[in-house]
């Protein structure tokens, strides 16, 4: 920083004649100045970095709502189903599973869903017939 020592260097050699009187005059203003509030040059960079702090505030809101918005919660996909087939529909399990949870209509409806599955339409029988077959009679 040579142009920094040179000045220092002129100021150091220049006369400078003051009187007790401009002394307290330059007291006095600068007293003035330090009590009105900071210099013109100050206050405008401070503007200037509270314009810079509220764009980048105003900017990273933007980003986040931005951001937030477009990162939505991926599609589950439902998940995989076994379609029992005709067999295990009609297994002992099953039909008591079936009978557990609504009846003899359950059990029905079973029946009726499999025989679908087949691609065949059996003759059509009652409840009551079916037991009565079950027994051997």
């Amino acid at each position: 920083m040579r142009p920094l020592r040179d000045i220092k260097r002129l100021v150091a050699q220049a006369p400078v004649h003051s009187t007790p009187a401009r002394n307290q005059a330059v007291l006095d203003d600068l007293l003035k100045e330090l009590a009105v509030g900071p210099h013109i040059q100050g206050n405008g960079i401070r503007v200037h970095v509270v314009r810079v702090a509220v764009a980048a505030a105003v900017i990273s809101i933007v980003a986040l709502v931005f951001i937030r918005h477009t990162s939505r919660e991926p599609v589950r996909q439902p998940p995989y189903v076994v379609t029992p087939s005709v067999v295990d529909m009609l297994t002992v399990g099953r039909l008591n599973a079936a009978c557990r949870r609504g009846g003899l209509p359950e059990v029905e409806r079973q029946c009726e869903h499999a025989a679908q599955r087949l691609q065949g339409r059996p003759e059509r029988i009652s409840t009551e017939q079916l037991i009565l077959e079950m027994k051997g009679t």
